[in-house]
């Protein structure tokens, strides 16, 4: 996985500022906790209004959207999971691209369904090595309840290991390789569960 893929924890975010909250009354350090931006930073304020309003518009409650895992993409356009709750009360998730929304997914009968994109970015020279433009692939990720852990193999057989995010009865993970050949689910067992092969570039 690279610098330039990161996974968003909503609840890792509000546990920093409770925690911030705590050193303040304690004596410590004088400061206020910063409110989370709109989309955790990924997203604008407009895009994640646009967002919102096509959220609500498949029957989806606006105000319960969190931003479950994202990767910034060629042209800076974020690549992220949206969940929120339906009507039912069932925890739904979304990818989108941009603003632009996929199918939003409630429940799965298939063990894995991933979601990817093109992603550059540019590494600095270091000693022996001009700066120059990486090319790679971003991947989103959603899991069924009953898949323990996602593995990345990479061309030359070096696996990563993937975080899941628990997302109501789904897991949800993210992340943006150089090169990446096939993603393997498994159970609690170590079961193969699926094993996707990716086409990339």
């Amino acid at each position: 996985m690279t610098r330039r893929a990161w996974i968003l924890l909503a609840l890792g975010l509000v546990a920093g500022v409770v925690t911030a909250g705590a050193f303040a009354r304690a004596g410590g350090p004088a400061f206020t906790p910063s409110k989370p931006q709109p989309g955790w930073g990924i997203f604008t304020a407009e895009q994640w209004k646009t967002v919102s309003g096509r959220f609500a518009q498949r029957g989806l409650d606006a105000a319960s959207m969190r931003l479950v895992g994202a990767t910034d993409i060629t042209g800076h356009r974020p690549f992220g999971l949206v969940a929120g709750r339906s009507r039912t009360g069932a925890t739904c998730i979304t990818p989108v691209k941009g603003t632009a929304l996929g199918a939003t997914i409630c429940r799965l009968t298939k063990p894995l369904v991933l979601f990817t994109a093109p992603e550059t970015w540019r590494d600095a020279a270091v000693a022996g090595t001009p700066a120059h433009v990486v090319h790679a692939t971003a991947v989103l990720g959603i899991a069924r309840h009953d898949v323990a852990g996602v593995v990345a193999e990479d061309e030359q057989n070096y696996r990563t290991g993937m975080s899941l995010i628990a997302t109501g009865r789904l897991t949800t993970f993210a992340g943006a390789f150089r090169s990446v050949s096939s993603l393997r689910a498994y159970d609690a067992k170590n079961h193969t569960l699926a094993r996707l092969v990716l086409h990339t570039r």
